[in-house]
């Protein structure tokens, strides 16, 4: 195969890899490379080297990652010992495939050693997007081995980096892992405050999905850790959420968890009006007899003995 017809060939793979969205289609980009492997005998390094990523790349895709992983851990063992080959960044492109080849068969170890390897060169070229992105990506590694002490190391870390540019969606990102770190670890306080910071910033960027989740998030905690007059605020608003979705369980926990704040506040009236409206929603769901439902009069029953009633008449509901 001629130079021209090599360069050709790449440029076309690489173009099919690029724009691959189905096995099919990952498929024939791997077939073409190894067709280049196979028949051009005078291949420059470069163009080899890069031959075998993408094929590994395409492996991935495929779910051959051992495969992938075999072959990527060839080619950096063959970047490596020859000195004369001091492209980095091709270096740190081996090396984050092979990371995330090794998360996927679950050596999580040896992927956290190289995506930390990986940052050097990130720093070093002044990407800091990427190199918060790998602290992330660390982190979560840690997270889904309970190891939630680390995890919030490499998320702080992020921090001081973030705290230099104007707010992203990665700074959003970032608050949102570390409060649920700190959520999982038991520092529900620190959680609330970095989840609200992060609300804010999925507000202004309308990031609705995050929003909503966050919002999920911050109506629990706070009404796990009793703060009910905040509590209100959140539970409203991801009452209004279940509403939207006509999610009638969701609505029902949420009326509960809202009567109760109303209750804790002194609200009593608003907390009577809150249950009754639950036990309709019983009612026309035929849940009578439910445990719910049992909260729900158990709850009413509360709010009577708290303002000193003891049946139903001294609190006239408009």
């Amino acid at each position: 195969m001629k130079a021209i017809d090599i360069d050709q060939c790449f440029g076309k793979a690489l173009h099919s890899y690029q724009s691959a969205k189905t096995r099919e289609d990952y498929n024939a980009t791997l077939a073409e490379l190894t067709t280049i492997l196979r028949e051009s005998h005078d291949l420059s390094p470069l163009v080899r080297r890069n031959c075998l990523l993408l094929s590994a790349k395409c492996l991935q895709s495929l779910d051959r990652v051992e495969e992938a992983v075999q072959s990527l851990q060839d080619l950096l063992n063959e970047i490596e010992v020859e000195p004369s080959i001091e492209d980095l960044g091709f270096r740190a492109a081996v090396k984050l495939s092979l990371a995330e080849g090794f998360k996927s068969i679950g050596k999580w170890n040896e992927a956290i050693d190289l995506f930390s390897d990986v940052t050097k060169y990130f720093q070093q070229n002044g990407d800091w997007q990427s190199e918060v992105n790998i602290y992330r990506t660390i982190a979560l590694l840690y997270q889904n081995h309970n190891k939630m002490d680390k995890a919030i190391a490499f998320l702080e870390a992020a921090r001081p980096i973030l705290d230099k540019y104007t707010e992203t969606p990665i700074h959003q990102e970032i608050l949102f892992a570390l409060g649920h770190c700190h959520y999982i670890s038991g520092n529900v306080g620190t959680a609330i405050a970095l989840e609200e910071r992060a609300l804010a910033l999925a507000r202004r960027f309308g990031d609705t999905q995050t929003e909503n989740q966050l919002i999920h998030n911050l109506a629990e905690f706070t009404f796990n850790v009793q703060d009910f007059r905040r509590a209100l605020h959140y539970i409203s608003k991801r009452l209004k959420i279940a509403q939207d979705s006509e999610d009638s369980d969701s609505i029902i926990r949420y009326l509960l968890h809202l009567s109760a704040c109303y209750t804790e506040t002194g609200q009593s009236n608003e907390a009577l009006k809150i249950y009754d409206k639950v036990e309709k929603l019983l009612l026309n769901q035929d849940q009578q007899a439910s445990l719910v439902h049992g909260m729900c009069l158990l709850g009413k029953a509360q709010v009577f003995i708290d303002v000193g009633g003891h049946d139903y008449s001294p609190l006239k509901l408009n």
